[in-house]
């Protein structure tokens, strides 16, 4: 370690080191500069030898008194061992009067790298474990707060509440708390209105154990902080919100066909139930319905939580609670005065029978409610229907329906007939004359199928609706309930069609159950393995209005 044998050695020959100490006092220098004058440096310095000079390892403010005095020697201890430099100077400097923590901060974490150890670090200071971990701690602050810290402008509770927010927080708070003056206990309750309790956070808190900026982990470094489990980075606790309500609203797309994040004062939307508008509308009609779904909060304390089911359409959900509400007309039936006025149940035998929510016309499905995805599917579905139609008629039925498409301004679908014309001929012709004359060798049937295709093609759905009525088109001949449709609808969806085509009533209640509490994939794949089931019905939502 030292080498007992204390020498005076020239002040020229000895160099700046790797002092700790930063910030020298005025005052605290003036006074020292007149003690070394009056009495000489009576306590030696350290320095390690580097060749023919030395470089000082502790005591460079009795060195720097030296110097302004006009001394030309100093005593001084020389160092042996090259690793002890940076403990001594940091144990030197920690003994004498007003280091800055900031300054010890730095030395420390600077030995803690040095010998990779906090354990060593701590035998060689002789610090206690508390102690040395504050002061590590320290180096969370942004360099504005440690040199005010250094030049003893703030507290070292102050560094420590600050330490505890991000640091580009703790650069804009700085200059508020050194133009106030504020104290440690008026930065602490400034502060308190600032973070966020963990305890309401509505997100898995994983990331959040070992977070530098969760006051729960610092209730043995920081003697001012807040109490345990709050959030001092607001910043990153609202994105963690933000990600767990949107990930909440992913889950839940597969769910309901509507699903909205609500704001904080924004009300479009109300509860919804069977006993509203009836089940069979609620079953086969809400359901499928674009406006079904669910709502996801986020005013404080409720953030993604899930409300459902609930309708987006208010005006919609008032008029089928009224046309429940409404029985439906029935003819009186007078019964001669000589017999009973009441049946054998008890019922007026002339009264009206309460309203079926089974076949009460009034609760069909809103057609017109569909989601995107799911109209347009239906969209195809239906031009692929008609064409096959058309296809096993006779060729003056499809030549009919050609001319009264052509007749209401029905134009082909330019891509689409581009594309028939080369199947049909080769290649699409560029000019009338050589497109009859491609047209020449080509069946006529085929011809008028392929116009007629591109017709259907372009026309609107409210018109393809109408040509599958005028001809009375059978879905079921030419399409089925596949996992291809499935996929295209919502778990909501699925359930109203699987109680449409009459699969729920061939299933236990709690075998039911079971299978709509799966994931949206494995719902498909159980209901169409299930054999005991033929999928021959056609749902309400893939059918046309009929008159």
């Amino acid at each position: 370690m030292f080498q007992r044998e204390i020498q005076n050695i020239p002040v020229k020959n000895i160099l700046p080191g790797k002092n700790p100490r930063v910030f020298f006092d005025a005052a605290e220098t003036k006074e020292l500069e007149d003690s070394v004058k009056q009495f000489g440096v009576i306590q030696p310095i350290a320095v390690l030898a580097v060749g023919d000079h030395f470089t000082i390892a502790a005591g460079e403010r009795r060195l720097r008194a030296a110097v302004t005095v006009g001394l030309e020697t100093i005593p001084a201890v020389i160092l042996g061992i090259d690793e002890d430099s940076d403990a001594i100077a940091l144990i030197e400097n920690t003994l004498r009067a007003n280091m800055s923590p900031a300054e010890e901060s730095i030395a420390a974490t600077q030995l803690v790298k040095k010998h990779k150890s906090r354990d060593e670090a701590l035998r060689i200071l002789g610090w206690s474990a508390s102690h040395l971990v504050r002061r590590l701690a320290l180096q969370m602050c942004h360099v504005d707060v440690l040199q005010a810290l250094t030049e003893r402008k703030i507290l070292l509770g102050h560094a420590e509440l600050l330490a505890a927010a991000p640091k580009d927080k703790q650069a804009q708070v700085l200059p508020k708390i050194l133009e106030r003056n504020m104290t440690v206990a008026d930065l602490k309750k400034a502060m308190a209105t600032y973070i966020q309790d963990l305890g309401s956070a509505p997100f898995p808190k994983d990331q959040c154990v070992r977070c530098p900026h969760n006051t729960g982990n610092h209730a043995q470094l920081f003697s001012e902080l807040m109490e345990h489990g709050r959030c001092t980075n607001p910043p990153c606790f609202e994105n963690k919100v933000s990600e767990f309500i949107e990930a909440v609203r992913a889950e839940q797309a597969d769910t309901y066909p509507r699903v909205e994040i609500i704001q904080i004062g924004e009300e479009n939307y109300s509860s919804l139930s069977a006993e509203q508008v009836g089940q069979n509308q609620f079953d086969s009609g809400c359901k499928t319905c674009s406006n079904f779904g669910c709502a996801i909060h986020t005013a404080p304390g409720h953030q993604g939580e899930v409300e459902a089911p609930v309708c987006f359409d208010s005006v919609c959900k008032v008029a089928k609670i009224a046309l429940f509400k409404t029985p439906p007309r029935t003819e009186k039936v007078t019964k001669p005065r000589a017999t009973p006025d009441t049946t054998t149940s008890g019922t007026p035998a002339d009264a009206d029978p309460p309203a079926d929510t089974n076949t009460h016309e009034s609760h069909k499905p809103a057609f017109s409610s569909l989601r995107t995805p799911v109209s347009d599917y239906r969209r195809k579905v239906w031009n692929k229907c008609l064409l096959k139609f058309f296809q096993d008629s006779t060729p003056e039925i499809a030549t009919r329906a050609l001319v009264s498409m052509l007749m209401v301004h029905h134009n082909p679908d330019r891509d689409h007939l581009g594309k028939v014309s080369a199947k049909i001929l080769g290649s699409a012709p560029g000019s009338i004359a050589a497109a009859l004359a491609a047209t020449r060798e080509a069946p006529t049937a085929t011809l008028i199928l392929g116009a007629l295709a591109s017709c259907i093609q372009g026309a609107s759905p409210t018109d393809v609706e109408a040509m599958l009525l005028f001809n009375s088109v059978d879905i079921s001949k030419y399409w089925k309930i596949d996992s291809a449709f499935l996929a295209v609808l919502t778990k909501s969806e699925i359930e109203a069609v699987l109680d449409d085509v009459g699969y729920t009533a061939i299933k236990r209640d709690e075998d039911l159950k079971k299978i709509l509490s799966g994931k949206k994939a494995e719902i498909i794949a159980t209901v169409l393995a299930d054999t005991a089931f033929l999928w021959s019905n056609v749902p309400a939502v893939m059918q046309y209005q009929k008159a």
